[in-house]
């Protein structure tokens, strides 16, 4: 077999996958086809829509930022510092993965009715979804020795800029928080 040659069983198992995963697509191309064209592009560039589109880039572009420095933040704690509960701690902050956002909404909203609008929903998403941030950054830090920040403290770094901006960062931080997005 060649190298570079995919096997038969594998893409006949990628697209056994695959097809089911395009069936809404082909829905709403086959109801915007039946529509016609002229009221297809009446109901997608109406008024309303741009307002809903920017709503939605907002909430992406919150739930990111928040989500990466969370985090981050949570990961750097939890692999450079040792404290009581770290590890039920670090077991307990990846059980948000297990729960689907909206059943996240409905629990804080039966919990109190402060978690509403814009920055509740931005909070919530946060909460539910920082796990995907914090699990690559926190495999990238194990990976690194601390002799990188040992060795920055001893040439005089103070210790809350070597948690702000820790040395090792460029080799971890970033390319993890990146990929998680």
């Amino acid at each position: 077999m060649s190298r570079n040659k995919i096997p038969s069983w594998l893409t006949a198992l990628i697209l056994l996958i695959a097809l089911p995963l395009t069936l809404p697509f082909l829905y709403v191309a086959m109801r915007s086809w039946q529509v016609g064209a002229t009221r297809a592009y009446e109901l997608l560039f109406r008024p309303r829509m741009f307002d809903l589109l920017g709503n939605t880039l907002m909430l992406m572009f919150g739930v990111t930022l928040i989500s990466i420095v969370l985090g981050i933040t949570c990961a750097v704690l939890f692999q450079r510092y040792r404290f009581f509960g770290k590890t039920f701690f670090q077991t307990a902050i990846t059980l948000p993965l297990c729960i689907p956002a909206f059943v996240s909404c409905f629990t804080w909203i039966s919990l109190t009715f402060r978690v509403e609008g814009f920055w509740g929903t931005v909070m919530i998403m946060s909460l539910s979804s920082f796990p995907l941030a914090y699990l690559p950054v926190e495999a990238a830090l194990k990976r690194i020795s601390l002799s990188f920040e040992e060795v920055s403290l001893s040439l005089g770094k103070k210790p809350p800029s070597n948690f702000l901006f820790p040395p090792y960062s460029p080799n971890s931080n970033l390319p993890s928080a990146a990929a998680s997005c």
